[in-house]
């Protein structure tokens, strides 16, 4: 988990999924860092950065994709 800057001086918090295997500019890396593609996960009122995401964060993973999902705090 990471604390990410929110408006207002708040923080809120953050969590990264990463591929296991390293990307190609042929497998998407259309930028070429070396990175996989990446994929904002938001989620819904009353939820959090994990629950009920979890499960989709590993899927995108697993696929070869990026995932971050924030926590914004004080939404609901």
């Amino acid at each position: 988990y990471w604390r990410v800057p929110l408006r207002d001086s708040q923080t809120g918090t953050a969590v990264e999924f990463r591929p296991a295997q390293a990307t190609s500019a042929r497998n998407g890396d259309s930028d070429g860092d070396g990175l996989a593609p990446r994929v904002l996960v938001l989620h819904g009122l009353g939820d959090d950065a994990t629950y009920p995401l979890w499960p989709w964060l590993e899927a995108l993973a697993s696929r070869g994709l990026q995932a971050i999902s924030i926590d914004w705090d004080g939404h609901g």
